[in-house]
Formats: structure tokens, sequence, C-alpha cells
């Protein structure tokens, strides 16, 4: 059988089906590539840095990051996923500019906020060490807004593999500047920190170089005018989406502090290291496919097309892979990390196989979690978050308060998010049978 015979033949065949080689396909390999990659550097390096800093160096990033990205997932008022929506790329330039200049604004107020209140913020989150690093934060939120952007405008421009040069650049300077500043490793954390602004600097170099270039060529599209026709236009952004991945952060973040606050910053930096290492294969093949498949749902929903069988089959491929990963951390999650990453971090184990099934179920919804933002669903889907985010905190916190039991509170906590995720898969399925009228 000749080469082209030979090719004929797998088409037929489900298998060759199933993993066929589309755009779509191709897009979501690149960027899975990188995001392999960068994930991959921090991930082989972790049982050296976890044998070089303490739990409670791990708790502080943890608070650090968790304030900066309580703020910095709205520091563009969400507008930077509006950015894929319009047709035109003079509408599009008009809401990048709109993103970046709303992203300096937050982060100027912030720095203001800081400044009145450095002593209130340090004591409400329990955490004297943190001081010193605050006046970090919107420097980290500036920069977390302005890589939301430009990320956002490559993926509208198809650019996955500068996304992927971006990702990996930032993960391997975080790598090195973790390693070069462990002798300050004493000092509160600060290797940890400093190493992840200058991560988020090296992502802007990569992204910013690109696209300020392709953009600065646009800029004569630009106009006030322009930019408060599309800030009306897509006003649910700003007003709903925002509010919804604010509320997401509130729970995602706002567990950091409560473990801060009723237990402390070396329970916290296992919880962080937890949560980091099972949350790899979402941020990886997760982030990878959303932004893939936000672009191209957008172009099929244009098109008038259904989106659900899209779907479908990209939720069977991540049931196959979840499986795959999940399951051994679920029966041997503290074995596993007490080999590779020292004794004192079994408890960090324990608390993976606790949050597993939860971390499943994200690993799926994740990706997915785009399609409401394209059929104009944001009011749904804020309500169905509100009600689910709210309730595990809540749910945490009151376990917390009365037992002061972390391993109960986990488990109550994983199986209310875990139940609010498949809810929020079976709804996208049902909701992605309409098509554009």
């Amino acid at each position: 059988m000749n080469q082209l015979g030979f090719m004929s033949f797998l088409k037929d065949k489900p298998f060759y089906q199933l993993f066929s080689i589309s755009e779509f396909s191709k897009n979501v390999f690149v960027l899975i590539t990188g995001s392999v990659i960068a994930q991959a550097i921090p991930l082989a390096i972790s049982p050296i840095l976890t044998r070089i800093y303490d739990p409670k160096d791990f708790g502080i990033l943890a608070v650090y990051i968790a304030a900066v990205h309580t703020i910095g997932v709205i520091a563009t008022a969400r507008y930077e996923f509006a950015i894929v929506l319009p047709k035109r790329d003079k509408d599009a330039v008009n809401i990048l500019v709109l993103s970046l200049s709303i992203s300096i604004v937050i982060s100027f107020l912030s720095l203001i906020i800081i400044f009145l209140t450095e002593d209130w913020l340090s004591k409400i989150l329990n955490n004297p060490s943190i001081k010193p690093w605050l006046y970090f934060m919107p420097a980290s939120i500036l920069f977390t807004g302005l890589n939301q952007s430009l990320n956002l405008w490559l993926t509208r421009k198809k650019k996955f593999k500068i996304q992927t040069s971006g990702n990996v650049s930032r993960s391997l300077s975080q790598v090195a500047t973790q390693l070069s500043l462990s002798p300050i490793k004493n000092f509160n954390g600060g290797g940890l920190i400093l190493a992840f602004i200058f991560s988020q600097i090296v992502n802007f170099s990569f992204t910013g170089l690109y696209s300020l270039k392709e953009i600065n060529q646009k800029l004569n599209f630009v106009s006030k005018r322009r930019i408060i026709l599309n800030a009306k236009k897509y006003k649910d952004f700003p007003f709903l989406n925002s509010l919804q991945v604010f509320i997401d952060m509130i729970q995602s973040n706002g567990i950091i502090f409560i473990i801060t606050s009723f237990f402390n910053s070396v329970i916290t930096g296992y919880f962080s290291l937890t949560l980091r290492i099972i949350k790899a294969p979402v941020q990886v093949v997760g982030s990878a496919i959303s932004h893939v498949l936000y672009q191209q749902a957008t172009e099929s929903y244009q098109q008038g097309k259904k989106l659900r069988p899209i779907i479908v089959n990209l939720i069977f491929k991540l049931v196959l892979l979840g499986t795959l990963i999940f399951i051994p951390i679920f029966f041997w999650g503290a074995e596993i990390f007490e080999i590779v990453f020292g004794k004192e971090w079994k408890s960090a184990g324990q608390y993976a196989s606790i949050l597993s099934p939860w971390i499943f179920i994200n690993f799926i919804s994740n990706p997915i979690a785009t399609i409401p933002l394209i059929l104009n669903k944001q009011k749904k889907v804020l309500t169905i978050a509100t009600i689910g985010n709210t309730s595990a905190l809540v749910g945490f916190f009151l376990t917390s308060y009365i037992g002061n039991e972390m391993t109960f509170s986990l488990k109550i906590y994983s199986i209310i998010m875990t139940t609010f995720h498949l809810y929020l898969i079976i709804w996208v399925l049902n909701m992605s049978n309409n098509k554009q009228s």
C-alpha cells in the first residue's frame, strides 16, 4: 500500500478522525507545547525549591499572588476578552487601547490605596511579613493587565507561537531568578516574590515587542469616539463578566486568606504548593485550549453553526486525559509528594488527594468557560458562579471556624466545588446547542 493509499485508509478510521490535525488542533498543539514546557520547568525545579525555601516562604508568596490576582483579574475591566469579538481590526484596536488604559488607572489607584492603608492591609492579611512587599503589588497588577490584553490581541491574530515564546520565557526567568536569589530566602520569601515580578516583565517584553509594533500601525483607527462606542457595545464585560470573575477570584484567593487567618503561613505554604502542582494540567491544557477554542468558536458562531459538537468532542478527550492524571493523585497523593518534594511536604500530598476530584472536573470545565461570553450569557453564568463560589467559600470558612481542622474543611470545599463545576459543564452543553440567528 503506497503512502497516499495508507493515508486514505487511515482517514476512514474513527481514531484518526478523533485526533485529526485540523487548524484548531495545530493551534492547540502550539499552545500546549509551550504551556507544557512553561509548566514543566517550575515543576521540575520544585523538588529543589522545596529544599531551599521553607513552607512559610511559599505561604508569603501565595498571599502576595492571591492579592495581586484578585485585583489583576479585573484590572482591564475584562474588556480584553472583547478584543477577539469584533469583525474589524479598527474596533478591536480601540478595545485594546481601552483595556490597556484601564490597567494603568487600576494600578495607580491600587498604589494610592496601599499608601493609605498599608498597616491595615498587613493586619487583615494576618501576615506582617507581607508588609514590605505591598508596594510591589501595583506593578504586578499593571503587568497582569498588560499581559492579559496583549495575549488576547495575539489570540485574535492567531499568533500562538508568540504567546508560547512568552510563556516559556516567563517560566525560565522565574525559575532562574528563584535559584539566583535563594541566598535571601529568609527575607520573608523575597526571592520567590521578586522572581514572580521579574517573570511578568519578561513575559511583557515578548508579547509587547511584537504586539505593540503591529498595533502602532493601526493607531490611526483609534479615537475617543470609537473607544466609547465599543465600551458601550461590550458593557456586559465590565458590569457582568468582571463581577463574575472577581467572585471567582474571591473564592480561589479568599481561601488563601482564610487559611492564613485560621491556621498559619506554613499550612498556607502546603496548600499553595498543592494547588500549583495539581492545577498544572488545568493551566497547561485548559488555558491553551481555551484561547484557541474561544477564537474558533467565535468564528463558528458568527457563521451560524452550533457549538455543541465541538464541545462534546473536546470534553470526551479531556475526560480520557484527566483520568490518567488525577486517579494516581487521588489514591497516592501523600506518597507521591513525600517522595518528590521531601518528607515535610507529605501534608501537601494529602491535600492534593482531597482536592483532586474538584481539579479533575475543573480540568474539563475550564476550557469551555469562555463559551457563555460568545453566546452573551454573562448574566446567567454570573448567577451560577456567585452561588457556587459563595457556597464553597462560606462552607470552608464555617468548617474552619467551628472545627479548626484543615483536612475536613478541604473535603467540604472539594465536594462543593466539584458539584458546582459539574453543573457548569452540563449547563454549557445544553446552551451550546443554540446557534446565532
